[in-house]
């Protein structure tokens, strides 16, 4: 029967989901029609690594006091890796880097264009 679509699972907006041994993939709600985004974490052998942070919103918030309390296993966030610079990827850069979240981590820049994107992320990191 040739060209059916395999169904994979995905979280509910708010949730997790592990899609393999060391990687969370994240459905963080956003207050718009387009109404999550997708973010992921990844697990290193002394903590774990985030890519994308999510918006700078109340709802991202919770939903990442709740990913620390129950997802992250007592290891702590070594990292940011930042995909782009869009608000509702890294909108919350500041929350985790400022140890809110317990935790005083770097981001990383995966683009091209660092010097413009590391002012950006500067801004959003000093609006905490």
């Amino acid at each position: 029967m040739g060209n059916q679509e395999e169904v994979y699972p995905t979280p509910d907006i708010g949730d997790w989901l592990e899609l393999y041994l060391g990687i969370l993939w994240l459905r963080m709600p956003l207050p718009y029609a387009l109404d999550h985004v997708n973010l992921y974490l990844l697990e290193d052998v002394d903590g774990w690594y985030l890519v994308d942070t999510g918006l700078n919103y109340p709802g991202t918030h919770e939903v990442w006091k709740r990913v620390v309390a129950q997802a992250l296993g007592n290891k702590p966030l070594k990292g940011i890796l930042a995909t782009h610079y869009h608000p509702d990827h890294v909108g919350s850069a500041g929350w985790p880097s400022s140890g809110s979240c317990r935790y005083g981590c770097q981001l990383k820049n995966t683009t091209m264009h660092r010097r413009y994107n590391v002012v950006m992320v500067r801004r959003l990191v000093m609006s905490y």
